[in-house]
């Protein structure tokens, strides 16, 4: 299956994902992080954050199940799912207990109606797909992209995987197969396939924090993106720009934390002491470091300040509930 479309590449976004990369590859040096071989833990913040702004609960084991059958899949596998995957993420973000089951591609009429967080009311951004034409939307969807990411880097790679992955984002909300779930599934699939593509630094910054953020010019963006989508791809430069200038934003703070990190003084036995016990029994009010420790409660107290001045710990609650957790 191949999807019928042409995209145009505009030199000022070739320029973006270069300064991009430049910056990915300043981070990997400074931070000496292996993108390929590290666990994708960083992936289980933005479930976290997409569920608490969606007013989802969810137990740690759902959480879990979500990273083995999406985050696993993806990652390890190096592939796009299948719309089987897509079914069963839909039914855990749904609180399904079983995957897959109650949850079928869309068969009926609907529109996309912009929510990131619960607390506004969404409005319409624009309708979608005809039903009779979702299913096999889909699978061309999925297919390209497993097609394309699967060439990068070889010279005969069309598009930047960056490109590649935020165009799939506003065709899957074009089709929306599972109707209200899939804004939340194509953001989960955006994000998975960033970490695999190298992305992983610049999306622990939290790309749905940056998204929310910016929630009318995101949505505005997807609005204007999804006009000309498989006819004039003018219009879908504006949000490819926009999650580049996403990632970049992730990728520069990042940067700055980093520096600021080599800057700051070395600690004290007496400071490394404290915040180790920290790491243990986070949160630690200073009387728990002080008996944990056998430190003074003076010098615990004058440590703890210095310590959150330079950015090792967050302090939290005020008065005799103040306690403390690592940055």
């Amino acid at each position: 299956m191949r999807l019928n479309f042409d995209l145009k590449i505009q030199p000022a976004l070739l320029s973006q994902v270069a300064k991009l990369e430049r910056l990915m590859g300043q981070l990997e040096t400074k931070l000496e992080r292996n993108f390929h071989s590290k666990p994708y833990a960083e992936i289980t913040n933005s479930i976290n954050s997409l569920c608490a702004l969606r007013s989802v609960k969810r137990a740690d084991q759902t959480q879990i199940r979500i990273e083995e059958i999406l985050v696993k899949k993806i990652i390890d596998n190096g592939v796009m799912p299948g719309k089987r995957d897509l079914l069963s993420l839909a039914s855990l973000l749904a609180g399904i207990d079983t995957p897959g089951v109650g949850i079928k591609v869309r068969s009926e009429a609907a529109s996309f109606y912009g929510q990131l967080a619960p607390i506004i009311v969404p409005e319409q951004i624009f309708p979608t797909l005809a039903p009779y034409m979702v299913e096999r939307r889909v699978d061309e969807i999925l297919e390209w992209v497993r097609v394309e990411l699967e060439k990068w880097p070889a010279q005969d790679a069309e598009w930047p995987p960056v490109i590649v992955i935020s165009a799939a984002f506003v065709m899957l909300l074009q089709a929306y197969p599972v109707g209200d779930l899939t804004h939340p599934c194509a953001l989960l699939l955006m994000l998975c396939l960033f970490n695999q593509h190298n992305f992983s630094l610049a999306t622990e910054s939290n790309l749905i924090g940056y998204f929310e953020t910016y929630r009318s010019h995101y949505f505005q963006l997807l609005r204007e993106a999804e006009k000309s989508l498989f006819a004039n791809w003018a219009t879908l430069s504006p949000w490819i720009g926009f999650v580049i200038d996403a990632l970049t934003a992730g990728a520069q703070k990042l940067l700055s934390e980093s520096n600021y990190k080599e800057l700051r003084p070395r600690l004290t036995t007496t400071q490394e002491e404290i915040l180790n016990c920290i790491r243990k029994n986070s949160p630690a009010s200073r009387e728990i470091i002080a008996e944990a420790t056998g430190i003074n409660l003076a010098t615990v107290k004058y440590n703890l300040g210095i310590l959150v001045e330079q950015r090792y710990l967050n302090r939290v609650g005020n008065g005799r509930a103040t306690s403390y957790r690592p940055v």
